[in-house]
């Protein structure tokens, strides 16, 4: 069981974790863009930046006993992420919709703290 003082911590590391895949998955899809060069930099300053407050709020997690396990496709509106904990691993059951909007709020704000340096 995840105490509830490490729910928002646990919710916060999976929408970094969803908007690291995205971007990941993106990345080669970008290449083929004529401004590719503008892109990839964006998306690797962006990566760069998610990376930096990830590592941190998984290994506080980790430290609590607590880890993403895997994602587990439910159907077309739902999905399910195993989380290992001390006790039992728990099963958090998001709507993709939700988890999508969470996802492309954090990289707009991501986006809005690149400085640009031209």
């Amino acid at each position: 069981m995840i105490s509830t003082s490490l729910q928002s911590d646990a919710h916060q590391l999976i929408i970094y974790d969803l908007a690291i895949r995205t971007l990941n998955y993106d990345l080669p899809k970008i290449e083929a863009l004529k401004t590719s060069v503008i892109f990839q930099e964006v998306s690797e300053k962006m990566l760069k930046e998610l990376y930096q407050n990830y590592y941190p709020l998984k290994n506080r997690l980790q430290k609590q006993g607590i880890a993403i396990v895997k994602w587990q496709h439910i159907d077309l509106f739902f999905s399910d992420v195993i989380l290992k904990t001390s006790g039992e691993d728990v099963s958090i059951r998001y709507a993709k919709k939700v988890l999508q909007y969470d996802v492309e709020r954090l990289i707009r704000q991501q986006l809005m703290k690149l400085e640009y340096r031209g």
